[in-house]
């Protein structure tokens, strides 16, 4: 009996942990290498439909010794050449897009690795395994690539990189071919380098790719808040505050509705909600490059951090309570199952996860310190939510009966002007 249950959300939650220690493990190619080699195990196996349980992010023995062999080989290098952290983060720059490349590996031999040891018969190898569809043997020169990175050899493994990318896209009508319990399946994909990832799908490999980018830049946001100077930090805590958001949209969300998707996430929310974004960062740099005193009001920081987490907890509870009737989008029919939610903190507000997002972007700016994204965000934020509110109550009074008449007169929306 599983103690957790191995399903879409738990996969996100694991996924976004390994994000945030691929990242922010940096300074360790142990710890950061072994991140990234189970996230692309579970992708491979979920491409090849292997993925059953969370044994599918264990790696095979032939995958764990080579990782294992490369880090040491770093560590080593690293500290008899005194590379601290500077060339381990750089590469893991680079190391995302590189497994990428790589999703499907089997029957990597630790042999093939301490053969191709020059820069010639690495490129031979790839393009040989490029030509005839054999990704254990070009995920073997990924690798090393990838080592080589990590070793400053920069020129080395960025020309690796290119040789990659180009020789793979120059073989997208060819089949690829995956290795699955010793039988050859012929299939033909159309996502990202014509794999079954980044395809749109709901499938487990993309959740995991989903969620582990989430995971990264989290933890690329929690580098800066750590090791920058105060003036700069509330970048970082931006960052990691709207990595949560999007991964709790889709974890709750997951969760309680079985017809849930990768849109989920909302990272395609609205043309406008990046826009806003953009604009929140933009003004941010502006004013930290030319009026830096703006910036370094710690209070002020820590007060929009406290309003972003407020917000945060404040919807996340609200998608919980409400679970299945909860939706993205406001409900024009109402569905056999729909029920109106009044317990719990419903019996309080009316609206929390409106609520909790208002003042989780208001509050995303006062921790920015961002004077004109703030009244442009209350603004926009108070206009949406005023007529979608009312769009909403009409369907629900429509649903509900003189049952929501009531329920609106005791409760609250707590927007400023809308009652």
């Amino acid at each position: 009996m599983e103690v957790i249950k191995y399903s879409n959300p738990n996969i996100a939650i694991l996924s976004f942990i390994l994000g945030f220690i691929a990242c922010a493990g940096y300074h360790s190619s142990l710890i950061s290498g072994i991140a990234y080699v189970v996230v692309l195990e579970h992708v491979a196996n979920a491409c090849n439909n292997n993925a059953e349980d969370f044994t599918a992010f264990w790696p095979s023995p032939n995958i764990s010794l080579t990782v294992a062999i490369l880090t040491v080989l770093e560590i080593v290098w690293n500290y008899y050449y005194s590379f601290i952290s500077l060339p381990a983060f750089i590469a893991n720059l680079f190391l995302l897009p590189i497994i990428l490349l790589s999703i499907v590996r089997f029957g990597l031999l630790i042999d093939d690795f301490i053969t191709y040891k020059t820069i010639k018969s690495y490129l031979k190898l790839l393009r040989d395994a490029l030509k005839n569809i054999q990704i254990e043997q070009a995920l073997l020169t990924v690798i090393i690539a990838c080592f080589q990175l990590h070793i400053n050899n920069y020129f080395t493994g960025s020309f690796l990189c290119y040789t990659i990318w180009n020789e793979w896209n120059g073989n997208k009508e060819k089949k690829i071919v995956f290795v699955k319990s010793n039988s050859m399946i012929e299939r033909k994909f159309y996502g990202i380098f014509h794999l079954p990832i980044l395809d749109h799908d709901h499938t487990l490999q993309n959740v995991t790719l989903y969620s582990f980018g989430l995971g990264w830049i989290f933890g690329f946001g929690f580098l800066i808040f750590a090791y920058f100077s105060f003036s700069i930090y509330s970048i970082g805590l931006f960052l990691c505050t709207l990595m949560v958001f999007h991964q709790m949209e889709y974890v709750i969300t997951a969760t309680y509705q079985p017809d849930a998707s990768l849109t989920s996430y909302l990272l395609n929310h609205s043309p406008e909600y990046h826009f806003a974004m953009l604009a929140a960062a933009v003004e941010y740099f502006i004013e930290w490059a030319f009026f830096p005193w703006l910036k370094q009001y710690n209070d002020l920081i820590y007060f929009g951090l406290f309003m972003v987490v407020s917000g945060q907890i404040m919807r996340s509870t609200a998608m919980i309570t409400a679970q299945s009737n909860f939706t993205h989008l406001v409900a024009d029919s109402k569905r056999e199952s729909h029920q109106l939610v009044t317990h719990g903190i419903y019996s309080i507000f009316r609206h929390p996860s409106y609520t909790g997002f208002f003042y989780w972007g208001i509050g995303m700016q006062v921790m920015l310190a961002n004077p004109i994204c703030f009244f442009l965000y209350w603004y926009a934020l108070y206009t949406f939510f005023s007529e979608r509110i009312e769009t909403e109550e009409q369907y629900l009074i429509e649903f509900f009966g003189s049952e929501y008449v009531e329920y609106r007169k005791r409760s609250l929306v707590l927007i400023p002007m809308i009652k």
